[in-house]
């Protein structure tokens, strides 16, 4: 039991660095696959334990970005440790339990360093529109790819071809999408103040 659940740790692993490259790997990059897996969580079809493993894989990429990326990735893990409960009277197994606890400990040692001063608030507005915009972003390029793929080879290479190029303000260069969000993220961010900094928003009512 305990090798096939770090077998499909590591397989959880491997397909979140699979998809994300780890020379392109950003703070938004990080959050906009978060929102996509988060997403899809009960949609008919979906696997409960492979998106968890696909959460936990991404809470540990997320570390090297500091509390204001990694706590919301947590937040989700644990919602996603809680959802594996069908019904009110079912109950964690020890190893989700101690799994949980963990994942609890570690958001609580980060905030509970007053050092640091970390805090948690309810997003903002302004959060969710970002939100909104990586899901449209996301969900408006896989339409085009597959109504391209429905018209066959011809189609999807008329979808690739007309996609809206954006263009960086600041430089006059062309950025793709998860560029434009880094760049947007890393502009948010230098106008925040210390305090605003050192809250981390996170998704529900605090």
């Amino acid at each position: 039991e305990e090798a096939a659940k770090l077998k499909a740790e590591q397989d959880a692993q491997k397909a979140a660095e699979g998809e994300l490259k780890e020379e392109e790997l950003t703070p938004s990059l990080i959050q906009k696959k978060t929102l996509e897996i988060v997403s899809s969580r009960g949609r008919k079809g979906t696997d409960s334990k492979a998106l968890l493993g696909q959460l936990e894989a991404l809470s540990k990429l997320a570390t090297r970005f500091g509390p204001r990326v990694e706590i919301p990735v947590l937040m989700h893990v644990i919602t996603a440790q809680f959802d594996m409960q069908r019904t009110i009277d079912d109950f964690m197994d020890t190893p989700t339990w101690r799994s949980c606890a963990g994942y609890l400990e570690r958001a609580g040692s980060i905030l509970g360093d007053e050092k640091e001063g970390w805090k948690i608030g309810a997003m903002t507005a302004e959060d969710d529109e970002l939100a909104s915009d990586m899901m449209m972003a996301t969900m408006g390029k896989a339409g085009k790819m597959k109504s391209g793929i429905m018209s066959g080879a011809g189609g999807a290479m008329a979808a690739m071809s007309t996609e809206e190029k954006l263009i960086n303000p600041n430089t006059g260069e062309v950025e793709t999408e998860d560029q434009r969000m880094e760049r947007l993220r890393l502009e948010r961010e230098a106008k925040m103040s210390e305090e605003e900094l050192k809250t981390i928003r996170v998704p529900g009512s605090l």
